[in-house]
């Protein structure tokens, strides 16, 4: 009896988890532009947000390793996505206010980018 209550416990707490990981999604701020009049990315938002670290590793591969010319680049992601300022300064990466940070800060993984990619 005392493993079934532990299970449903468990269970009650993933459910719940879950409920509010749904909720829960991090703040971006907007884009300044559209990729298109029929599309706001390069790709569909869902498969963006799934795909865009294979992508970008993808296209760093293709550059630096193959020297040849990829789909995507990361300067078109940070020319669209990464907002001036006021002062029409951009923020570092480091800024809570950096497009790459607000999901990156909100799932825990580290940007890499910018080790050798200017940050603004």
């Amino acid at each position: 009896m005392i493993k079934n209550s532990y299970l449903l416990y468990f269970l009650l707490l993933l459910i719940i988890s879950n409920s509010f990981a749904a909720l829960m999604q991090p703040e971006l701020p907007p884009a300044r532009a559209q990729f298109s009049p029929q599309q706001a990315c390069l790709l569909p938002l869902a498969q963006m947000r799934r795909e865009h670290g294979d992508l970008l590793k993808r296209s760093h591969h293709l550059a630096a390793v193959e020297h040849r010319a990829p789909a995507y680049y990361l300067e078109q992601c940070l020319d669209c996505h990464v907002i001036p300022n006021p002062q029409g300064k951009l923020p570092v990466v480091d800024s809570s206010t950096h497009f790459c940070q607000s999901c990156h800060v909100f799932v825990g993984t580290k940007i890499a980018c910018f080790s050798c990619h200017s940050a603004q």
